[in-house]
């Protein structure tokens, strides 16, 4: 299940200038891993944009560490909240 607060694609229907959304069912757990992730990580990277905590950065790019080891992230974050720090 994807967090409540977060916009989902949805097949749906265009009858004229109406648009009926399609029933699915529910996302099975196996197959919306990496996106339920991936909603938390953006969702986590707009609160960051709003205010600018390393930790939190931190933390949003560790939420899928397979992309690359912990430390490459932790240090990514650091790098990129000194750029957007000098840059506000």
């Amino acid at each position: 299940m994807v967090p409540d607060d977060v916009c989902v694609e949805v097949p749906t229907m265009v009858k004229g200038k109406e648009i009926v959304p399609q029933k699915v069912g529910e996302l099975p757990e196996w197959l919306g891993g990496i996106t339920r992730l991936l909603a938390i990580q953006r969702r986590m990277m707009a609160d960051y944009l709003v205010n600018p905590s390393l930790e939190l950065l931190k933390q949003s790019l560790s939420v899928i560490p397979i992309l690359a080891p912990t430390e490459r992230h932790l240090r990514f974050a650091d790098v990129l909240h000194d750029i957007y720090e000098n840059h506000s």
